[in-house]
């Protein structure tokens, strides 16, 4: 699991500047700090980047595309053609709590506040009461789909799609990747 994490997530660990300010990365582009140590998450931008090159290592022809937005009606679609989606939640299914550790990011020098009990998982099945996830902490379980809809809308309905777009484009026939970005 952690060959993943370093092997190809970006990822960037904290440093101290001057007066001993933390300095860390935008978690949408790289996972802040150490998997296996002080660490935090990424976002769909570093998830997809990682998951990317992973896939075209292994030889496979399935991408991973940043749905962030998709709305719960695109989430039907994606799971109505088998296509599971990988969301960001809270391990409580609570709203979102910020955590005490902060850091500047080293791109625009803002402050940035983590979340304290973000999570990321499966979403596999959805029906008019109930939403099925594959979760990494608990395996697969039911969750209330208004229970799960708010959950993703308080993170600002953060998502992931890996799939394979065949398709003719530009004269060349193959594989394309289609970035798709739902807004609801």
């Amino acid at each position: 699991m952690l060959d993943l994490a370093y092997g190809y997530i970006p990822r960037q660990d904290f440093y101290e500047g001057a007066g001993g300010t933390r300095f860390g990365p935008n978690p949408e582009r790289a996972y802040p700090g150490d998997p296996a140590a002080l660490g935090f998450y990424c976002f769909a931008g570093a998830l997809c980047e990682g998951a990317n090159t992973y896939l075209e290592k292994a030889g496979s022809s399935l991408r991973a595309y940043d749905v962030t937005g998709v709305t719960e009606a695109g989430l039907a679609g994606y799971l109505a053609a088998g296509t599971p989606v990988i969301v960001w939640v809270t391990t409580d299914w609570q709203p979102p709590r910020t955590s005490s550790y902060t850091w500047l990011l080293e791109d625009t020098g803002e402050t940035y506040t983590p979340y304290a009990n973000l999570h990321c998982l499966v979403l596999t099945g959805m029906g008019e009461t109930k939403c099925r996830t594959a979760d990494p902490l608990r395996g697969e379980q039911t969750v209330d789909k208004q229970t799960f809809l708010d959950t993703m809308r308080g993170l600002g309905l953060p998502g992931i799609e890996i799939s394979a777009e065949p398709a003719v484009k530009c004269g060349i026939t193959g594989t394309h990747m289609k970035v798709l970005v739902h807004g609801s």
